[in-house]
This record gives structure tokens, C-alpha cells and sequence, in this order.
């Protein structure tokens, strides 16, 4: 069994090459089936991956140290800003505690709750909006939905774009879910704002079409993390909470589809309902 320094070089020594590959990937890319380009991975969440799997795979098990911010520097071959940044992201998903003169001693395989909504109203279904924004991986054309959302369009629409993401905590940075949205083709005039840190897409859509959210229909229901995801969601492969919502205008017309999907212990959703009116 290697050990724990061992495990960490051979860890930084595949970093390398998944640098390489993506540094490959981006200069041989084209935009002929694709409106967007891939965006590159932050080199502090690939460090991030890395240790997160050390830590599920035993080389870390709880209550044992992670090795400092100058090891991990040295051994990943980066800054020791990008590696306080990467031990950072793992204390802030309950994996890790960091004190003084203690070190960095971890305290569970799995990641706690990183994403907490509180809903009572469509207000505050908005408002949430600005807790997190969406790192765009690609947008394609699409001439159908997928026969599970047709039902939710409730009419209207054939042609669609398919935005593909990760939805990023705003503060923290880490990931909450991965993000599948649906837009129809019509407003594909927003197709250059999807760079960088993108907002919640209805925010986009309202900017620059003059949309206003009157109504939106939430379905929850449970799917399964694969193990690819799980790299994406930095939690383990197993069962997952699946969140799509259909926002629409005053006219009835749904005008984008969002589909989010979180790890099970990663996201928690609070729903209040108030009886209105007059009532005996």
C-alpha cells in the first residue's frame, strides 16, 4: 500500500496530465457543434478533486492531518495562495477543520450541506438567485426537449437551446449542482452574455427581452449520482436530488427550463406555505 507522501506526488503527478490534456483539449477545439467552448477547470478545484478523493479513498481517513500549504504547493506544483484556496474549499464543505499549530485534520468522507434554500415566496425564489452563479461548459442546439420536461413546457415551443453547466456557491465557490437549462431558440441573442460567471439565466433573459417571471412550476424527484459526476460535484457516487424548474410569463409562456442536479447531502430546500385570504 503506498503511503500517505507517496500518494499525495502520484496524485500531483496526475494533475499534471489532466493539465496537459486540458491545455490540448482547448487549443484543438472548434465551434462547429457547439455555440460555447468548454471552460477550463480552476487549477485550485482540480487540487480541490484531488485531495477530496485522497480523503475517500482511506489515505486521509478522518482524524488524520492533511499535509500544509507549502507540501501541497510543492507537490501539485503550484501556488501556495491556490493551495490555501483548495484546503479552503474543503473546510468550507465540512470536510476539513484548520487550526493554528494543530493543522488541517479531517473530519468526514463526505461533504456536508454547501446549499440551504429557504422559499416561501416567488420573491424569495428569486432573490436566491443571487447566491450562486453558473461557469457555462457549453451550449448546444437542440429541436426537442427530452420527453421527460415536455410535459412541463405545457405547450408552445419546438426549438430549444441546451446550456450545460455547474451552478457555483457565490461565496465559497463550490459547486452545488450540475445544471442543464433549456431556452427557447428565439432568445438565443443571449448567447454571448453565457462567459464567466454567469447569472441566473432569467435574470439575462428579463435584461434583454424584457421577461418577467410570473410563475414557476419546481419538481423534485431522485436520480443517481454517477461516478463522473461525482468528480463535478466533488460528494461520492450514490443518490442524488433532482430539482427542474419551469419559469413563465404573465402570458403563460415558458420561456426556460432548469434543470439542477444535487448531490443528496449537498443541498437542503425549505418550502413555507401561508394560507391567504379569509378563512373560518
Amino acid at each position: 500500500m503506498p503511503t500517505t507522501k507517496q500518494a499525495l506526488t502520484d496524485a500531483g503527478k496526475a494533475l499534471e496530465r489532466l493539465g496537459a490534456q486540458d491545455r490540448r483539449a482547448h487549443q484543438g477545439m472548434t465551434a462547429s457543434a457547439s455555440i460555447g467552448l468548454k471552460s477550463p477547470v480552476h487549477r485550485y478545484q482540480q487540487v480541490t478533486r484531488e485531495l477530496l478523493d485522497a480523503i475517500q479513498n482511506g489515505t486521509y481517513p478522518v482524524g488524520s492531518l492533511l499535509p500544509g500549504e507549502l507540501e501541497i504547493a510543492e507537490t501539485f506544483r503550484i501556488g501556495r495562495n491556490t493551495a490555501r484556496t483548495a484546503i479552503h474549499q474543503l473546510v468550507e464543505m465540512g470536510m476539513v477543520s484548520r487550526r493554528k499549530r494543530a493543522g488541517t485534520r479531517v473530519e468526514a468522507v463526505a461533504p456536508k450541506n454547501v446549499y440551504t434554500a429557504a422559499i416561501s415566496s416567488l420573491p424569495d425564489l428569486l432573490e436566491d438567485a443571487t447566491r450562486s452563479y453558473l461557469q457555462v461548459v457549453s451550449v448546444e442546439q437542440r429541436q426537442v426537449l427530452p420527453a421527460t420536461l415536455e410535459p412541463l413546457q405545457e405547450g408552445g415551443e419546438t426549438l430549444w437551446l441546451l446550456i450545460k453547466g455547474n451552478r457555483v456557491h457565490t461565496s465559497t465557490h463550490a459547486p452545488i449542482s450540475s445544471a442543464r437549462i433549456f431556452v427557447p431558440q428565439k432568445y438565443e441573442g443571449i448567447t454571448p452574455e453565457l462567459k464567466g460567471k454567469v447569472p441566473w439565466i432569467h435574470v439575462l433573459l428579463g435584461a434583454q427581452f424584457g421577461l418577467q417571471v410570473y410563475e414557476v412550476a419546481q419538481h423534485v424527484t431522485s436520480y443517481r449520482v454517477t461516478k463522473a459526476l461525482s468528480h463535478v460535484l466533488q460528494c461520492l457516487p450514490g443518490p442524488g436530488l433532482q430539482v427542474t424548474r419551469s419559469y413563465f410569463d404573465k402570458s403563460g409562456e415558458c420561456f426556460l427550463i432548469a434543470q439542477n442536479f444535487h448531490p443528496a447531502n449537498g443541498v437542503s430546500i425549505m418550502t413555507r406555505w401561508r394560507l391567504e385570504g379569509k378563512f373560518s
